[in-house]
């Protein structure tokens, strides 16, 4: 299992807004709780002690990997989802997917958006893991699905356009007595 370190640099504004840094934290902390997380204090002293489960380790799991390996995967558009697309799309669960990252069989980064934390993940890996829970079949299903999904809001939306197009036309004509 690997483990997290967290360096912080402050900002201008981080640096202002100092006081409001345990609040954050203590929220954090909290919502990394609610989802299984432990903090550790310190790095377990070898990897035989990691690996014999002694190390009481935190337990979000993710490949040692130097920074700059794989980076262009997490920008790249399209490559990632969120957990909340990955239980839509492809019918997990949040508890499934918890324990996929607990495996080792997916990579995430933790965000959160107004407050309320949630996972990037790497949309080929979470295809591997339906392909290998639900069979490909059903991985081939779902994608239909999302792709006829965005096909029929893409349709949803030039109908409105067309609509408001037809109805100027028909303003314009109308003023030039058409």
């Amino acid at each position: 299992m690997a483990t997290f370190n967290t360096n912080i640099k402050f900002s201008q504004q981080g640096i202002k807004d100092i006081d409001h840094t345990t609040k954050r934290a203590a929220a954090l902390k909290a919502a990394g709780k609610k989802m299984g997380v432990k903090k550790i204090d310190g790095l377990p002293k070898s990897e035989d002690a990691t690996q014999s489960g002694r190390v009481d380790s935190l337990q979000c799991i993710a490949e040692k990997r130097n920074m700059d390996d794989g980076e262009s995967m997490w920008s790249r558009k399209g490559a990632t989802l969120s957990d909340k697309s990955a239980r839509e799309e492809f019918g997990l669960t949040q508890d499934e997917i918890i324990a996929a990252i607990r495996a080792s069989k997916l990579q995430f980064r933790e965000s959160n958006m107004h407050g309320n934390p949630w996972y990037r993940l790497l949309r080929h890996e979470v295809e591997s893991l339906v392909r290998d829970k639900c069979g490909l079949d059903h991985l081939h299903k779902k994608k239909l699905q999302k792709e006829l999904a965005d096909l029929n809001k893409e349709v949803r939306k030039l109908t409105t356009r067309l609509k408001a197009i037809e109805r100027r036309r028909a303003e314009l004509m109308e003023k030039l007595g058409e």
